[in-house]
């Protein structure tokens, strides 16, 4: 990925509150910042996937961590990409 200039990854995926914050700490620990695409997201229970979420918006690894819902991603990104 770094041979193609990306530096940021986002990532979705099922039981948020285990394989995607696996995922999301080992992207952060190859020096990634990450995205975690919230409504991309699925636990079991929705109650262990908004508090996965919410310990996750506000975690100390701001900014090489941050939580934000696809539509959000793609207005930003989408718009840097034409700039």
């Amino acid at each position: 990925m770094r041979t193609y200039g990306i530096d940021t990854v986002a990532i979705g995926g099922i039981n948020s509150h285990v394989c995607v914050i696996h995922t999301v700490l080992d992207a952060i620990c190859h020096d990634f910042q990450t995205i975690i695409l919230e409504d991309m997201c699925a636990a079991y229970k929705r109650e262990t996937h908004e508090a996965t979420m919410e310990a996750h918006r506000k975690s100390s690894l701001y900014p090489l961590l941050r939580v934000m819902t696809s539509g959000e991603f793609l207005a930003i990104y989408d718009h840097a990409k034409k700039v």
